[in-house]
């Protein structure tokens, strides 16, 4: 999943891909709970 977001990778893109969702790389339990808050 992708969410709108102020991190630039690319020139124009204003995207960052939402980890744990689908096929990304998942978080860690602890970390996922950090990201909820």
């Amino acid at each position: 999943m992708v969410r709108g977001g102020r991190r630039r990778d690319l020139q124009g893109v204003r995207a960052e891909i939402i980890r744990g969702k689908l096929d990304c790389a998942p978080l860690p339990k602890k970390a996922k709970k950090a990201a909820m808050k």
